[in-house]
């Protein structure tokens, strides 16, 4: 036999070897822990807060639209309390 033939002879000795330990080892068995039943957290849109705020302090459409303009990128909240700074900020006056 070659050297060739030998290290050819001694790789696929290695890796049944391999196989045999993989197949001699026991399988772990993780049991997967069941998801609870979180609900998605509810938020809430501008258009919504603009709504229910437009009423209670006479907020004018221009208004409503520039509070909502200056507001891009946080158009969601957890509450629509979570707004009224944003707004009092806008106007430079207390709100409510």
């Amino acid at each position: 036999m070659s050297k060739e033939e030998n290290k050819e002879l001694e790789v696929a000795n290695a890796i049944e070897e391999v196989k045999k330990q993989k197949e001699e080892e026991p399988k772990k068995v993780t049991k997967r822990k069941p998801k609870a039943n979180k609900k998605p957290k509810k938020l809430v849109h501008i258009d919504k807060f603009i709504d229910a705020i437009r009423i209670r302090i006479d907020l004018s459409e221009a208004q409503a639209k520039g509070f909502k303009a200056y507001m891009t990128g946080n158009h969601y909240a957890k509450s629509l309390n979570d707004f009224v700074p944003y707004l009092e900020k806008y106007l430079g006056k207390k709100v409510g």
